[in-house]
């Protein structure tokens, strides 16, 4: 496996060697996977973007919820990579669970 420097980059990776995502009982595999990563930090959001991009999955960003249910609602999305602590996470969670049952969170949180 390549270096991975992302959370949700090793996470995606990790998964992806085992033969997919599991996630919520569902398996979602393949390149052409849809990818949403949420984050306010830019930088971050850019690394994870990168990283996900060079595995080969299509990845979309979004920096705040309103933006990433913006193109939610545009698009199909198999997975919502976010950040635990991002503002009105709630409320993605809740949009994502009533709107896109069949569209996968995935949470993590900073490490400092």
């Amino acid at each position: 496996m390549a270096d991975c420097t992302g959370v949700f980059a090793c996470a995606a990776l990790q998964e992806r060697q085992a033969g997919g995502f599991m996630l919520d009982d569902r398996t979602v595999q393949g390149p052409a996977t849809v990818v949403l990563v949420v984050d306010l930090d830019v930088l971050q959001r850019m690394e994870e973007g990168a990283e996900l991009r060079r595995e080969g999955f299509h990845v979309v960003e979004a920096a705040t919820v309103t933006e990433a249910i913006t193109v939610l609602q545009s698009r199909a999305v198999d997975i919502v990579l976010s950040q635990l602590d991002l503002e009105d996470s709630e409320t993605l969670t809740d949009w994502v669970y009533n709107r896109r049952p069949s569209t996968a969170i995935v949470w993590g949180h900073e490490t400092e």
